[in-house]
Order: C-alpha cells, then sequence, then structure tokens
C-alpha cells in the first residue's frame, strides 16, 4: 500500500531539476506519518532533499495531530504556496479515520491491563490528543471503563515530549512521579515520561525504529514478551541504577 505513493512520486520529479517539497510530497509525507512508516520517510529524505528533513524533524510525519501548532510548524517547514490547508487537513482526517476504524489493542497489552487490575494498581491514559479522539477510541476498544484518570492534550499548554501531559495524570492521580510507571510506544513520549520523572516501558509502534527508544527502561518488541509481572521485576531490578 505504501509502494504506490512512493512510486507515483518518483514518476512525478523531474530528474533534471531540483526538487522541492511541494504540497503532493506533503500529502504524501501526512499518510506515511499517519502510519509511522519512517523508512519511508528516508526514502522520501532521499528524494526530495533537505525539505524532507525539515518536514519530519519538525515532527510533522510522526503524529496524527492536526492542531494549530502542528499547522504552524507546517508553514515553518516551507511547503509552498501552493498548500492547501484545508484539504490536506481533509486528507489527514479522512486516512485517519481509516486506519482508526480497524484498531484494535496491541497483542498483549489487554492482558497487562488485565493482571494491573488484578494487582490493584490504578490505571491512567496520558496522551498528546484531545478528548474526542482518546474516549473514542478506548470506546472502540471497550477498555474505557479500565482507566480511572484522563488527562488529554486539550488539557495542557504543550504536548510531548513536553511532560505536561504526564504530570497533570499524576496530579489527577495524586500520585509521586517514583510511584507510578508510563508505558509508551513512541520516542517522543518516552522522553516526556523522562521529563515527568516516570520510569518508562517502551514497546514501539511496528515501523519505529528501536534504536530511538534506548532512553527506555525497558525496552520490548512486543506486549506478549513477558508477562506484565516480570515487567514490573525487571523495573524492581533497576530501580535507583541509571536510565
Amino acid at each position: 500500500m505504501l509502494r504506490s505513493p512512493g512510486a507515483a512520486l518518483c514518476e512525478q520529479l523531474d530528474s533534471d531539476a531540483r526538487p522541492r517539497l511541494t504540497a503532493e510530497v506533503g500529502a504524501v509525507i501526512d499518510a506515511l506519518g499517519e502510519l509511522r512508516y519512517e523508512p519511508a520517510i528516508d526514502l522520501l529524505r532521499s528524494l526530495v532533499g533537505q525539505a524532507v528533513y525539515a518536514y519530519n524533524d519538525l515532527g510533522l510525519a510522526r503524529s496524527g495531530d492536526a492542531n494549530e501548532p502542528r499547522y504552524a510548524a507546517l508553514a515553518a517547514a516551507q511547503v509552498g504556496p501552493a498548500y492547501d490547508r484545508e484539504s490536506s487537513h481533509a486528507r489527514r482526517m479522512a486516512h485517519r479515520a481509516e486506519l482508526n476504524a480497524v484498531l484494535e489493542p496491541t497483542p498483549g497489552i489487554v492482558g497487562w491491563l488485565d493482571r494491573a487490575v488484578q494487582l490493584g494498581l490504578r490505571l491512567a491514559v496520558a496522551s498528546s490528543s484531545p478528548i474526542t479522539h482518546v474516549g473514542a477510541m478506548l470506546d472502540q476498544a471497550r477498555l474505557r471503563a479500565r482507566f480511572e484518570v484522563l488527562a488529554t492534550g486539550e488539557e495542557v499548554a504543550a504536548h510531548k515530549p513536553h511532560p505536561a501531559v504526564y504530570l497533570l495524570a499524576l496530579d489527577r492521580l495524586g500520585l509521586p512521579a517514583k510511584e507510578a510507571v508510563a508505558f509508551e510506544d513512541t520516542a517522543h513520549g518516552v522522553a516526556a515520561a523522562h521529563a515527568a520523572g516516570l520510569r518508562c516501558v517502551a514497546v514501539p509502534n511496528p515501523h519505529a525504529h528501536d534504536a530511538h527508544f534506548k532512553a527506555a527502561d525497558l525496552l520490548l518488541p512486543s506486549a506478549t514478551d513477558l508477562s506484565f509481572d516480570a515487567v514490573l521485576a525487571r523495573l524492581a531490578r533497576r530501580a535507583g541504577g541509571p536510565r
């Protein structure tokens, strides 16, 4: 599915002219970004040059965010006067809706949640996405009732990697960071958790590079690799040691 837009892009680029980041290229990157398919972003970098580095390094291709700061950053990336914000936003939202309609919890996650409940642990969601999105996804997965606290992007002034949303979740739980653990699938989420003083278990999404997660206290390819008890035991052994 990802090869088709890339192939079309290659055909459209003039090999005799230095390519620049156009609205069409931006749309391709938007789609790849929604899929968090970083290898394809690397391919686009080789095709369209430094402009894509700016686009990706600003975080524009690593999240489904569609808020005002996101579009301000897009404008700063100089995608060109042909960029149509409304149509781009519509394409992004339509693509996101298609993906979300078939989303299911990552294998192993529900088992972890079940065990956390059995152990009497309190659960919270700390997400940069708005409550409309977070709530819909939790409802679709039939998981909302498991979480005592929801802290979401529209409630804080800055998004991950800023720790604000984690600090909000901790405040609502009434817990210090040392008594909580974060579980993340993105590198900027790991950075946010650590900035809030939390230990962090990373289970990278399928298209992320593990190298971006070296700062995590525990890095697992899948939530099926260890039982929840084993995860807690490994974190306990690391307590007090360097990250």
